[in-house]
């Protein structure tokens, strides 16, 4: 088979993949920060806090010991384990992207985090859930006070987002993250193979325009009757 025609089947059996695939995408942010926990207020005032707090500080690059980058699986994620980083004086952006097939009514999350000086958890925009103290999940979703959750949420199909923001002065410890489709089932960890797809986009045009065109020059060609 001629390169050009290798190249071309190649780029539309990748991209055919790439579509397929049915993964949330994680993202970390790291920076590093000695900001104290949120003064008392209203939940709105704490979770701006941290929003803003760590917003900022995510708007620059981040220096040694911290990092931006993908994460696999929401577990034991730290800075530590995820940037080969620092183990305190730490402010953290973590983003979870997935996607819904269809409706879904008593969709479930919870998130245990590492968040020494408090911390707000976001759905879509909206704050859900913030805290002013010390927050360390400690291997156990069972105390409500160390862990985030929100229960038997109604999601339209499509496109959400979660966005928790905290802040740690020691000694980052791993984080969990997972969902659940309904109250009865079970608890699965967002990350790769999950089942929840960030990019449920309509097809492009492209691939089934490469895919004919791919066709059409695999076809055999006539040959020339000698004259």
């Amino acid at each position: 088979m001629p390169s050009s025609l290798f190249r071309a089947g190649v780029s539309v059996l990748a991209l055919g993949a790439a579509l397929s695939a049915q993964a949330s995408s994680i993202s970390l942010q790291t920076r590093f920060s000695t900001d104290g926990p949120a003064p008392a207020g209203t939940l709105a005032e704490l979770g701006a806090y941290y929003r803003d707090t760590v917003s900022t500080l995510a708007a620059s690059a981040p220096t040694a010991g911290y990092c931006d980058t993908g994460v696999a699986w929401f577990s034991g994620l730290s800075n530590q384990a995820s940037c080969a980083g620092a183990n305190g004086n730490i402010a953290m952006h973590i983003a979870v992207e997935f996607s819904l097939a269809s409706d879904v009514s008593g969709f479930g999350m919870q998130f245990g985090p590492d968040f020494g000086r408090g911390g707000a958890f976001f759905l879509d925009g909206v704050l859900l859930d913030a805290r002013n103290t010390d927050m360390w999940w400690n291997g156990g979703l069972v105390d409500p006070t160390q862990h985030f959750e929100a229960l038997g949420l109604s999601l339209a199909a499509g496109l959400h987002r979660v966005d928790l923001y905290g802040l740690e002065g020691c000694c980052d410890g791993g984080q969990i993250g997972r969902f659940q489709l309904a109250p009865t089932a079970g608890w699965q960890l967002f990350g790769a193979g999950d089942g929840l797809n960030p990019a449920q986009v309509p097809l492009p045009a492209s691939l089934p325009l490469a895919a004919l065109a791919l066709g059409l020059a695999l076809r055999p060609g006539r040959k020339l009757r000698s004259a």
